[in-house]
């Protein structure tokens, strides 16, 4: 999806001097979006015994932790590096039926446009809170 604005330039530059609201922000906005994509996902999934059901998530790089600080990347099942999302399955048989049934690519065409209203509530959220610390900082 890209999204194109008057003073689209101007606005990069404001919002990449204050990073760590941006990315909390639209890290709030991913989670949301994870939640739609699940909320439609799993009720559509077919269902033999429920554990491709039950598998369905998603993640966000907020989501993803590393619990030993001594592993290297080669040990990490997710790598993710920058603010995503990801949605899916880890059960080994979830490709066949994406084949066969299309159940998250229908999902994903149905929960398309409240994601994308979840990420622009957390990109209006971003420049809101930027906006009000504005008073302190030269833009």
């Amino acid at each position: 999806m890209i999204i194109k604005l008057h003073g689209q330039a101007q606005l990069e530059r404001i919002l990449n001097r204050f990073p760590d609201i941006v990315g909390e922000e639209a890290e709030k906005g991913l989670a949301r979006s994870g939640f739609e994509f699940e909320k439609v996902a799993k009720p559509n999934a077919h269902v033999d015994t429920g554990r491709y059901r039950a598998s369905i998530c998603h993640f966000t790089s907020g989501d993803v932790v590393k619990e030993n600080p001594n592993a290297s990347p080669d040990d990490s099942i997710w790598i993710l590096t920058k603010t995503s999302l990801q949605c899916g399955s880890n059960v080994e048989y979830a490709l066949d039926l994406e084949k066969r049934y299309g159940n998250f690519q229908k999902s994903l065409e149905e929960t398309a446009p409240k994601m994308e209203g979840h990420l622009r509530t957390a990109y209006e959220v971003a420049i809101g809170r930027i906006a009000r610390q504005a008073g302190s900082v030269n833009l």
